[in-house]
């Protein structure tokens, strides 16, 4: 007695559990790209604005890390605008959590010499995560499963 097996219905499976698996890739990078940008558009309502350089330097990134594992991330682009650390964070005597300088410092601006013990903090992108993680999170959960039904 012979008994065979062939593998068109594995292969036909394989298939389908690929074309799952690629179909919630690309569900998870919408849904966290759209995520993300919830909060980019909190953070860029929030930010001090002078020149808008630092607003129009506040990006998103989305990257599949692994499969079936995305990371957003919302920052502000240093080579754009490499202030944005001391705008969120403080200066001098005014850094958050007592990490800046506490003795008065001069420097050169456009207009002359400054002298100064520190600029208080102005955050813009801790509130905007705070603010909108929640909403951020289910906005991504809610495309993920549409994409995923879809």
């Amino acid at each position: 007695m012979k008994i065979e097996a062939k593998g068109d219905g594995f292969k036909n499976l394989h298939n389908t559990l690929q074309g799952m698996a690629d179909k919630l890739e690309s569900s998870l990078k919408v849904g966290v790209k759209a995520g993300v940008e919830i909060i980019q558009t909190s953070a860029k309502n929030k930010v001090v604005v002078k020149s808008g350089n630092l607003k129009s330097n506040i990006q998103t990134k989305v990257e599949v890390i692994s499969q079936g594992k995305v990371k957003g991330v919302c920052y502000v682009d240093a080579a754009g605008a490499p202030y944005g650390i001391f705008i969120e964070k403080g200066t001098g005597i005014y850094a958050v959590n007592g990490d800046g300088r506490k003795t008065r410092w001069s420097y050169k601006s456009v207009t002359g010499w400054v002298s100064t013990i520190g600029t208080r903090a102005q955050p813009f992108m801790a509130p905007a995560f705070e603010q909108e993680k929640h909403n951020a999170v289910d906005t991504a959960k809610r495309i993920v499963i549409e994409g995923i039904k879809s």
